[in-house]
């Protein structure tokens, strides 16, 4: 049978996880039998994306057994897989393991279809009826489904003729030419439907590649772009791959328009903005409604959002609820799947995340009275296999852990494959440990030297502060201070001053300030030493007496007015 060549298959079998048993026992006995199955998680390949291997799945099948269940009926992935089966023509044999009542949606592709009941007898006979039954469709030539006809009347008498009417002829030609141009209308509805979710997984794996970096946000967003609305989380996407670039009223625009029709996802960016305070004033109420919302709507993201604000204490005034928290994010990283968990529609990067605030949680033990390392790394790895978008963050946490846990040799590696992946934050970590020797030989101009990259990163908006979500920002007031200090010191005192003024301005670091108004007087700046002291002293600075007596020199000497910049 060609179809048992490498690479091919005959069945489709879609399944909710929790019936996973079912669609082992279905596709055991049909390979047996040699019928090639096709199913997840089994069939996808190491590095293979979703949405592409699910839909090159279907279209290389000759039909698709649905097994019918109370979770797949309420499944919105199988719900996908349906309608993307029926589109593409498909024969589906709904494998009835349940009398519940259909859902509306699956009511309207499976109400002509012939049911195998398999709710009264052995499961093993049902399956053994299942699998003839699928043997005489995948034998036909063109994969149709079986005539199943009762018992018809034949005119056997001898000698007797068939009547033949002219006008009822007129009819059957008008009818079957009807039906032709209904089917050719429909035919070429499933043919572009099937290239546009073609262009959609497509543009999905731009957007998750994280291997060639956030230049391929461009390619990613022409992409959705091309997509219809029949597709309404595209607006979710291009939202997101706005907030990339710092474009936060692109991504508030185009939100607005996903959930005008219908995107669940975009309730979540909505949310997000709210959360953060970007494009809109920050209302931690209002995006707790998104989130609500979105979790009611049935999307299965919204889960990590709510363990978000369990966790930040947003949602009672008790502060942080851990155990809800991990309540909502078991949703998203229980199961056997080691994907997501049988659901190929849910956004992989959200289940990183989920992953990731799991493991933090974890490792700062507020799962239990102990910090549970291992769990937490398992977590880390987990997302890190979700999605490649979060490599360096995964990279940064798991060196976090290593360091509080004083295995500095470990998180000395952890952050070096972070800087690998331009995290800033690995950068200004690693810097820290060679700037003070911790876990290594100390070495200024090396700590320098990654204090000097993670600076140069912050300053520009290319996109890579997508990860400040999870770090607050990682260009703190001391790494920048400690660059102005190692110029000070190589009497370089022009660069000294602009980082002392940059950790000044954006951190109100208040060393950073006289440190500022001593390189300025190093450069006989007398104005802006004058200003920078006064600064200092302003903010509390423990040595304000010391600068005062400075400043009072300056005006002694004469270098400055007393009345200058005050």
């Amino acid at each position: 049978m060609d179809a048992l060549k490498k690479g091919r298959h005959d069945v489709f079998i879609s399944y909710s996880t929790k019936n996973k048993n079912v669609a082992d026992a279905v596709v055991a006995d049909f390979e047996q039998n040699g019928i090639k199955c096709w199913y997840a998680p089994r069939d996808i390949l190491p590095g293979e994306e979703w949405v592409t291997a699910i839909t090159n799945a279907l279209e290389g099948s000759k039909a698709l057994v649905l097994i019918f269940t109370e979770e797949s009926n309420n499944s919105r992935q199988v719900m996908n897989e349906i309608a993307v089966a029926f589109n593409a023509g498909l024969t589906i044999v709904p494998f009835k393991l349940t009398n519940d009542q259909m859902s509306s949606e699956l009511e309207y592709y499976l109400t002509r279809v012939h049911w195998l009941d398999a709710v009264s007898k052995p499961l093993k006979k049902n399956i053994q009826a299942l699998r003839e039954y699928i043997e005489v469709i995948i034998s036909a030539e063109n994969g149709a489904a079986p005539v199943r006809s009762g018992s018809e009347e034949k005119n056997t008498s001898a000698g007797k003729k068939e009547k033949r009417f002219l006008v009822p002829g007129i009819i059957l030609v008008a009818v079957l030419l009807v039906v032709l141009v209904f089917a050719g209308i429909r035919g070429y509805r499933i043919v572009e439907r099937n290239k546009e979710l073609k262009v959609f997984g497509q543009a999905l794996g731009l957007y998750y590649d994280g291997t060639a970096g956030f230049e391929d946000s461009d390619s990613a967003r022409e992409a959705f772009e091309a997509i219809s609305d029949s597709y309404p989380d595209k607006y979710y996407y291009l939202g997101m791959i706005g907030e990339r670039g710092y474009d936060y009223e692109a991504a508030l625009e185009n939100y607005k328009i996903g959930i005008d029709k219908g995107s669940r996802l975009s309730l979540l960016g909505m949310g997000n903005l709210y959360l953060n305070g970007y494009a809109v004033t920050r209302d931690v109420v209002k995006a707790k409604e998104y989130f609500d919302n979105a979790l009611s709507a049935g999307c299965l993201e919204a889960n990590y959002y709510e363990a978000l604000m369990c966790e930040e204490g947003f949602v009672s005034t008790e502060g942080a609820d851990h155990k809800k928290a991990i309540e909502y994010l078991s949703v998203l990283t229980e199961g056997d799947d080691p994907m997501t968990n049988g659901r190929t529609d849910v956004d992989l990067e959200i289940v990183a995340k989920a992953f990731v605030l799991l493991g933090d949680i974890y490792g700062s033990g507020n799962a239990g009275p102990d910090k549970d390392i291992d769990d937490a790394t398992k977590c880390y790895s987990n997302a890190l296999s979700r999605c490649y978008l979060l490599e360096s963050v995964v990279y940064g946490h798991t060196g976090d852990l290593c360091f509080a846990e004083g295995q500095y040799d470990k998180a000395l590696v952890w952050y070096e494959n972070g800087v690998e992946m331009n995290d800033r934050h690995a950068m200004k970590r690693l810097g820290d440990m060679y700037y003070d020797g911790t876990g290594t030989e100390m070495d200024e101009e090396k700590a320098i030297e990654y204090y000097l990259k993670a600076s140069d990163y912050s300053f520009d908006a290319s996109g890579l502060a997508f990860y400040d979500g999870y770090r607050g920002g990682v260009s703190d007031g001391e790494m920048l201070n400690r660059i102005g200090l190692y110029y000070f010191y190589e009497a370089e005192y022009e660069n000294a001053a602009f980082f002392f003024m940059e950790s000044a301005d954006r951190f109100e670091n208040v060393y950073a300030m006289a440190n500022a108004a001593m390189a300025f007087e190093n450069m006989m700046d007398w104005e802006n030493a004058f200003k920078w002291y006064s600064k200092a002293i302003d903010a509390g600075h423990e040595d304000a007496d010391k600068y005062g007596r400075r400043i009072q020199i300056m005006i002694d000497d004469g270098l400055v007015s007393g009345d200058v910049l005050l």
